[in-house]
């Protein structure tokens, strides 16, 4: 059958007593209009959250501020806020945001996108500033670590940093990336970079099996849709590594109106399966939600709990940064919550020319995919994208435009994949 055992989802508690964990300033502050789009990074037991604030994100410039916890709810903003505003040349000459906070080797660094002017939204370039301590001073430079595509490409418009990691090879930042942005946020995906020198350069990651527009130059780990809860895009994401397992909270978006917490696991860091009940968390559970929007996750896993840190939109009654917790337990029920022994047959008749049937069983109703690739690889065909009931299904291919040869059919379902040969003679 397709699922073991039925789990239930994880019990996600928003801090109601202290959120909003980070609300916007007061009166004259330089934050009093937003306080939005957090990044949560742990050091030595200590909560680090860098955060976007703006007088008024419209017209005025947006600017980067830090909070700091020792006991995981209760933030201070520190006293050098912003810690990290435009510097009035190059790209980052008129505003910067997205902060995100990395420590290593005694060394603070604070990775970010600008722009050079107005009006404000994600820039294209990732850059990053380096300080001997989180407060800064920051010394900012123009080096361009990492930037949007080239135009039509699914990351053209924006690239705009989330988390970084460390691996066995080297560092992995995972940034959303958008080939539109004004008037709604649609099309925002997930993607990946890597570096093996330290951060100073990054490469992102590409399919060799995706050639053309918008996927000639790099791919997206996560995408947008076809599922509903995410159809419009994904509004921001945080990936912890649970041992071998790496796990990704990130916003799913709906339309202009509607954003909640959803959940994907990987066994690479590359290959994501979404949990298929999500959204795990929504606005509805969280009373501060009035825009019916939580964004921007970041998330951190700290004695045996998983503490994700959230934005309720950016408009001008957003309350400011929320927080919401859940045990290990819980996450690892979803982790466990895998796809058996769904049966994939073999395509008849088999040699074909040109067409063959592939027939497979469903005892539930899940998302399904069916692909053909060929010898090196490389996707010639889908055959199916769709959610299916339970029961047997069948799916004839026609290879009338194909040379002879060997191909592959991989049938994937939730954590489930399985594929077979085929051979074209003709």
């Amino acid at each position: 059958m397709i699922i073991t055992q039925a789990y239930a989802q994880p019990d996600f508690t928003a801090y109601t007593a202290g959120n909003p964990i980070i609300p916007r300033g007061p009166a004259g502050s330089w934050d009093v209009g937003l306080a939005f789009r957090p990044c949560l990074t742990v050091v030595n037991d200590t909560f680090y959250v860098c955060y976007n604030g703006s007088i008024n994100q419209q017209t005025q410039p947006v600017s980067i501020g830090l909070a700091i916890s020792t006991d995981r709810y209760t933030f201070t903003k520190s006293t050098a806020n912003p810690i990290l505003t435009g510097d009035g040349s190059g790209f980052d000459a008129y505003t910067v945001n997205s902060g995100l906070l990395y420590y290593d080797n005694g060394s603070w660094y604070l990775y970010y996108n600008g722009l050079a002017a107005p009006p404000n939204m994600p820039g294209r370039i990732i850059s990053r500033a380096v300080a001997d301590n989180p407060h800064g001073p920051w010394t900012q430079t123009d080096d361009t670590l990492l930037t949007g595509g080239s135009n039509g490409e699914w990351d053209d418009k924006t690239t705009s940093p989330l988390q970084i990691l460390p691996t066995d090879t080297g560092l992995v930042m995972y940034y959303w990336g958008s080939d539109e942005w004004y008037p709604f946020l649609f099309k925002i995906q997930i993607g990946l970079a890597t570096s093996t020198d330290g951060g100073q350069t990054w490469q992102k990651y590409d399919d060799p099996a995706t050639t053309d527009p918008p996927y000639a130059e790099s791919d997206p780990v996560l995408k947008a849709g076809p599922e509903s809860f995410d159809i419009d895009g994904i509004l921001g994401a945080g990936i912890v590594r649970n041992g071998n397992q790496w796990e990704m909270f990130y916003a799913g978006f709906v339309s202009s109106t509607e954003g909640s917490i959803c959940y994907a696991t990987s066994p690479d860091g590359i290959q994501w399966v979404k949990y298929s009940r999500n959204p795990i968390y929504t606005f509805w559970e969280d009373p501060l939600a009035v825009y019916t929007f939580l964004e921007a996750p970041t998330v951190a896993l700290y004695n045996s709990s998983y503490f994700l840190t959230y934005d309720y939109g950016n408009g001008p009654n957003s309350a400011g940064i929320g927080l919401e917790t859940a045990s290990v337990v819980g996450i690892k029920q979803l982790a466990e919550y895998k796809i058996t022994n769904l049966k994939l047959n073999q395509n008849y008749p088999n040699p074909f020319n040109p067409t063959t049937t592939i027939a497979f069983s469903l005892p539930q109703t899940g998302f399904v995919i069916l692909k053909i690739y060929n010898l090196i690889g490389e996707e010639v065909a889908t055959l199916l994208s769709a959610s299916l009931l339970s029961g047997s299904h069948s799916v004839e291919w026609d290879a009338s435009g194909l040379a002879s040869g060997v191909y592959f059919y991989r049938l994937s379902a939730g954590q489930f994949q399985q594929t077979k040969k085929l051979l074209l003679l003709k």
